[in-house]
């Protein structure tokens, strides 16, 4: 149950960076969405703006 409880955490947690960092890059009102499936198809864009 702790084990399941913490992945649950994990998963919000990583939620909530992404978009904080979508909205931090790209601009407050960007679209969620449209956003990250754009960063999915250009992994190495995405791992620019991370490091």
């Amino acid at each position: 149950m702790r084990y399941n409880l913490f992945t649950v955490l994990s998963l919000v947690v990583t939620g909530v960076l992404s978009i904080s960092l979508i909205r931090l890059v790209c601009s407050a009102r960007a679209a969620i969405p449209s956003t990250t499936r754009s960063l999915s198809r250009r992994s190495k864009r995405a791992i620019r703006l991370l490091t």
